[in-house]
């Protein structure tokens, strides 16, 4: 029945050529950690580092390219050391990774384009 369902964290392989042979639409999934229909994606603050089970690649993943999969997981499976149960507290982890604390830390700016700043420079030369 769809409540005994089994979801995973997962992202997506981006070694396309080796893959493309088993799966051409949707790429090979590299499952990360076990999860369940609701809860939240996990808090990761910097990318991160995943070698597939099957070519053996390893590359860099953003938090955002964590999607959540339902998909039966081996008992032999073994979760990546970020989505494991009761490894590492996310506290933990974003300070062994040297993050900035998101209530305590200091406010970052983005900077602005690089045209917006010339037309705003041009503009306070062009006076009245």
């Amino acid at each position: 029945m769809w409540e005994d369902s089994d979801y995973c964290w997962m992202v997506i392989c981006k070694n396309h050529l080796f893959h493309l042979r088993q799966n051409i639409f949707f790429g090979h999934k590299i499952p990360l950690g076990e999860t369940d229909a609701y809860a939240p994606p996990p808090a990761l603050k910097s990318n991160f580092s995943v070698r597939c089970d099957d070519c053996r690649k390893e590359y860099l993943y953003k938090p955002s390219e964590v999607l959540r999969h339902e998909q039966e997981l081996s008992t032999s499976f073994t979760p990546h050391p970020l989505f494991g149960l009761n490894v590492v507290s996310p506290a933990d982890e974003m300070t062994a990774q040297g993050a900035i604390d998101p209530e305590g830390g200091p406010e970052r700016r983005r900077s602005r384009p690089k045209l917006i700043t010339g037309i705003i420079h041009l503009m306070r030369r062009i006076k009245p």
